[in-house]
């Protein structure tokens, strides 16, 4: 099982040189879930029209929160 969080998210690359770096900026969580498949997170997202979604325990991207 992952955690996912579902809301607001940006995604983009952080460059520095010619270096890329998977980002996720959260702009507002709207709500925590645990699934055991991305396919069950993303099924999930559409049903309840979030903007977007990130498995919270990635390893392929760097996570952010922004600052209100």
């Amino acid at each position: 099982m992952a955690l996912y969080f579902f809301g607001n998210i940006e995604f983009g690359d952080f460059v520095k040189g010619d270096d890329y770096y998977p980002v996720a900026l959260i702009q507002d969580v709207q709500d925590t879930r645990e699934f055991a498949t991305e396919e069950e997170a993303d099924d999930y997202m559409v049903e309840n029209s979030y903007g977007g979604y990130v498995d919270a325990d990635s390893k392929n991207i760097e996570i952010y929160f922004a600052k209100k």
